[in-house]
């Protein structure tokens, strides 16, 4: 119940994040509008939520539809409450980096004793929304620290936007930005984190309780032979 009751609450506070409040009074819009990007990603761990928030920035809260008509039904009888970006999934176009850059940056950061990473790779998504996905997370790196951000920013054969684990930015276009870490950076992602955790501890605790349930039966069933055996 308290692994339950855990998930409850964070889903909750999750709810109130990504909010995405529109009218369809048809029915029509809800299966083809995909929800808040946010809520469409489970990343890998609490650890590199700060840096996938940066990554992400405002594409974070950026709404997923299926295609461009639905994002247009939305703007035009959706009434919606505030204003909203909105990523069709026909329409939009995913970012990668290229192979033979995402292998350098690794040989770079490595010798450095780093890593770098595409922020692509961490993240959990359905395959519907992967172009989304790969907007906001496939045209920078990840790295364990500024010094390997650096090193792999502004290698010639790399010149891509690096994000610490911390939040803070190498671009190779020469601005650098970091200090302290901003109050709540990491927090919705770290969220994602907590109930995927919180849901997956409930139902390994279910799982054992439905197993133990069986195994009584079965020492009970077992008990209730042996006795007409005895009786016989």
């Amino acid at each position: 119940r308290g692994a339950a009751a855990a998930a409850a609450k964070i889903e909750a506070q999750l709810r109130a994040r990504l909010r995405f409040d529109y009218e369809d009074p048809g029915g029509k819009l809800a299966p083809r509008v995909k929800g808040v990007l946010a809520g469409l990603v489970t990343p890998s761990g609490k650890d590199v939520a700060a840096a996938l928030e940066v990554v992400a920035g405002g594409k974070l809260y950026q709404v997923v539809v299926d295609d461009a008509a639905t994002g247009k039904a939305l703007l035009e009888r959706g009434k919606l409450r505030r204003r909203v970006t909105l990523v069709p999934l026909d329409k939009v176009r995913a970012s990668r980096i290229d192979a033979g850059r995402l292998d350098r940056a690794a040989k770079v950061a490595k010798k450095r004793g780093g890593d770098a990473r595409v922020a692509l790779e961490f993240v959990g998504y359905d395959a519907e929304v992967a172009a989304a996905v790969e907007y906001a997370f496939g045209s920078a790196l990840v790295c364990d620290s500024m010094e390997t951000a650096r090193a792999v920013a502004f290698d010639p054969q790399v010149q891509k936007r690096c994000v610490t684990l911390e939040g803070d930015v190498c671009d190779p276009r020469g601005t650098l930005s970091g200090g302290s870490k901003a109050n709540g950076l990491g927090a919705c992602l770290g969220l994602l984190v907590e109930l995927s955790e919180a849901k997956g501890a409930a139902e390994t605790l279910g799982k054992t309780a439905a197993d133990a349930a069986t195994a009584s039966r079965a020492a009970e069933a077992h008990a209730a032979a042996l006795a007409d055996l005895d009786a016989k």
